[in-house]
């Protein structure tokens, strides 16, 4: 299994963009403030990328000034604790939390570029037809208006083919997504 630097993450300028070939075959686990960007809609990426939401904040009047000498006091506990954890571990394998697991969900669904582009660019409903050169165009400026790299078509369909509700068949020798179009103010050609 490959690794990824803590600190090469770290590195990362915040809205860094990751994908799943970045990250194939690799557990990542980083701590950051600012979280990267990543391809939205890769189960591959999904499935590697875990969020630990980290929601206490430990400032002002709630900051305890002898917190360090109390986590010394109770070190032997806490060893135990972890030693705890690890035969359970070992014993029932590592569960992901229902908090780690909704918040990962949540930041994969957020990232999802090509579900905010058909929100934002597209029309869905049964009767919608759109041919796949000019969705793939929109798409492709709606990226280039964001500052972000665009997919080759072949990916972009590929990623097509994962969301569900619509089909993409030959009509007059253009492929065509049905259940699809683009809004009135997004069509370039006739």
């Amino acid at each position: 299994m490959a690794t990824i630097s803590h600190f090469h993450l770290l590195g990362l300028p915040p809205r860094a963009v990751l994908d799943a070939e970045t990250l194939q075959g690799a557990y990542v686990t980083a701590t950051r403030t600012a979280h990267p960007d990543q391809t939205g809609g890769d189960a591959a990426l999904a499935r590697r990328f875990v969020l630990v939401p980290f929601l206490a904040k430990f400032s002002g009047a709630k900051r305890d000034t002898k917190m360090m000498d109390k986590l010394r006091a109770e070190s032997a506990a806490a060893l135990a604790w972890a030693i705890r954890g690890a035969v359970k571990w070992h014993a029932e394998g590592l569960a992901i939390p229902a908090a780690v697991a909704g918040a990962s969900h949540d930041y994969m669904v957020e990232n999802d570029d090509l579900q905010t582009w058909i929100d934002e660019c597209c029309t869905v409903h049964a009767d919608a037809k759109g041919k796949a050169s000019q969705l793939y165009n929109s798409y492709l400026g709606w990226l280039k208006a964001r500052g972000q790299h665009a997919p080759s078509m072949r990916l972009w369909a590929d990623r097509m083919g994962a969301v569900p509700g619509f089909s993409k068949h030959k009509s007059h020798g253009a492929m065509v997504y049905a259940g699809l179009g683009l809004k009135a103010d997004e069509v370039d050609e006739p």
